[in-house]
């Protein structure tokens, strides 16, 4: 179950996942909304209002952990916006690849985080970058010259420092697309396991409640298990090969 960290998560909320859909994980995400958030940010380049935000978004953790613990459900820690947004340049979609105070920022907070919950056991796992994302058009690298694959291991050997048995959650390329497994390296680290997300085909996922499944057709394949177990290859290849 993905509960943003602006939802109003009570100890009800929690209460009602565990006994009316017998959930034993949440993923918990880091995910600004300038609807409901206090602070926002409003210039997503200034890590002052950044870290405000974030201060506030553990703040809130801190109550999410003991509603989770008293219901006997896991959390899944999820980094979801960092310093420079999601989708909030025309530039890139991922700014700690090649601005150096973005990358910066995503390391200190991933170690930040890493200390003050070293040993925390409501936790299941620390999720390194939501849904990496290149930039749409070219752009020039600067001081971090990094790429979503490098910052997450940056990301990941920071915290192993801190919390030497902490379980580790990453991500691909292009919004954590199964097809980005193909050729991937394996993730240098024990303990820890990909994720994806599905977002294709648009025709179904994108659709409303009408849509017919099994059955229906997207250029000319029917939409079942086999075409989602298609979709699922690359990244089952990747399990086999690594012993995922």
């Amino acid at each position: 179950f993905y509960m943003p960290t602006h939802f109003r998560d009570t100890s009800g909320a929690y209460q009602r996942l565990k006994t009316n859909w017998n959930a034993n994980v949440v993923r918990l995400g880091l995910e600004h909304s300038e609807y409901v958030d206090n602070p926002i940010i409003t210039d997503f380049n200034n890590s002052q209002q950044y870290e405000a935000w974030m201060i506030s978004k553990l703040q809130k953790l801190d109550l999410s952990l003991n509603y989770a613990r008293n219901n006997n459900i896991k959390i899944i820690l999820d980094m979801h916006t960092m310093l420079g947004g999601n989708n909030k340049t025309t530039q890139s979609n991922l700014l700690v690849e090649y601005n150096g105070l973005a990358y910066d920022r995503y390391i200190y907070w991933w170690k930040y985080i890493a200390n003050k919950y070293k040993g925390n056991d409501t936790f299941h796992a620390f999720d390194l970058m939501n849904e990496p994302a290149d930039a749409w058009q070219p752009r020039s690298h600067g001081p971090s010259q990094k790429t979503w694959w490098d910052c997450q291991i940056d990301a990941a050997t920071e915290i192993r420092k801190i919390d030497p048995t902490r379980t580790l959650i990453f991500e691909t390329n292009n919004y954590a697309s199964c097809y980005r497994f193909d050729g991937l390296d394996k993730f240098p680290f024990d303990n820890c396991y990909p994720s994806v997300h599905i977002y294709e085909p648009g025709e179904f996922v994108a659709n409303d409640a009408t849509t017919v499944y099994p059955g229906l057709q997207v250029n000319g394949e029917t939409v079942n298990k086999q075409f989602f177990y298609k979709i699922l290859q690359p990244l089952r290849n990747y399990q086999l090969a690594y012993k995922y």
